[in-house]
């Protein structure tokens, strides 16, 4: 085979890959929008996000969270795990504003499970996962629709067998758009274990 034949196949492989990775990457993300949650769960995990002035529940946690009420409130779960750590200065992490939503919303603090140090999609799995499994008989994990791809794929990776359930709505366009393009980069780079060789701030990751 001449240098050239095995240059222009290297160069359709390196085509078909950039273009191919992304493709396959973006129907993952819209595959997994609806879920896949197996309920009555246990317990729900709710995945923090961004907290407004340091104290109040951004947009997407308020997502989160009336999703997970209402998995609560309709007998669908039993007990809710908020994970969410402090980014930032902030006095109070995610866990801490989760918990006061679900208490504003009348669900007692006995079935709230506090897990108030995770950074990022990665360790939310890992330090809910032992709250979990002594707390928990089965988990379904809450969050937007298009943050279930990733969480799907990144508990897989960590063995923990999670079903996934969706907040009841969507952010306006342009930031729907922009997650979905987010994750998109998301699975390509945990998808490849890219994280093992370029790990990511934690604020990116989230």
């Amino acid at each position: 085979m001449s240098l050239l034949r095995i240059c222009r196949r290297l160069v359709l492989s390196v085509v078909l890959f950039t273009v191919l990775t992304p493709f396959v990457a973006s129907l993952a993300v819209f595959w997994a929008m609806p879920g896949n949650a197996s309920l009555p769960a246990t317990c729900a995990l709710i995945f923090g996000s961004a907290v407004v002035g340091g104290e109040y529940p951004g947009p997407a946690m308020e997502r989160r969270m009336a999703a997970a009420i209402g998995l609560y409130k309709e007998g669908k779960v039993q007990r809710l795990i908020l994970s969410g750590g402090r980014l930032g200065t902030t006095d109070l992490s995610e866990a801490d504003v989760m918990r006061t939503v679900a208490l504003e919303a009348g669900i007692p603090e006995v079935d709230l499970l506090h897990e108030p140090e995770a950074r990022s999609t990665w360790e939310n799995l890992v330090f809910s996962r032992p709250i979990a499994e002594k707390q928990c008989e089965s988990t379904v994990a809450v969050s937007d629709g298009y943050h279930l791809a990733r969480i799907r794929l990144l508990a897989r990776r960590q063995g923990w067998a999670v079903s996934t359930f969706p907040s009841h709505n969507r952010p306006q366009a342009s930031i729907f758009i922009w997650n979905v393009l987010r994750e998109i980069a998301g699975i390509v780079y945990y998808g490849l274990f890219m994280d093992v060789l370029v790990p990511l701030a934690p604020g990116f990751q989230t």
